[in-house]
């Protein structure tokens, strides 16, 4: 990881070398422990979403894991991936939607048990006549 880290900002490190960012990156660079952690961690997010083929029970934490991925990337590696955030829209609107369409519900099933005894009188005046 260090190796890509000096690869990817090397006109960073050589440009500004005071900057709080180079200070960063060679300090990541140094500790190469942590530089392949952070790496390993980054593999591990990609390879998580695997289990987005499976099942939905996990796409708001996909979302979450998805969009932390895009931000730290972008801030340290710096590589744009904002034109994926159009992909993160497509597929996180309908988790949204279903969490709306559960509140929905929730609030009908509240009201109906508040109301039952006049949706009672209302389905009993329809049969007498």
């Amino acid at each position: 990881m260090s190796a890509i880290l000096v690869k990817q900002h090397v006109t960073n490190l050589l440009d500004q070398p005071n900057s709080w960012f180079s200070n960063f990156i060679t300090y990541l660079i140094t500790h190469k422990t942590l530089s392949y952690i952070i790496y390993l961690l980054a593999t591990l997010s990609e390879f998580v979403f695997i289990v987005g083929f499976f099942t939905k029970k996990f796409d708001r934490l996909l979302i979450v894991i998805f969009i932390t991925f895009v931000a730290l990337d972008y801030f340290l590696m710096e590589i744009n991936y904002f034109s994926w955030i159009a992909f993160w829209l497509a597929c996180g609107f309908p988790v949204l939607k279903d969490q709306r369409k559960k509140k929905l519900q929730i609030k009908m099933h509240f009201y109906l048990l508040k109301n039952k005894s006049r949706i009672d009188r209302c389905k009993t005046s329809d049969v007498r006549t």
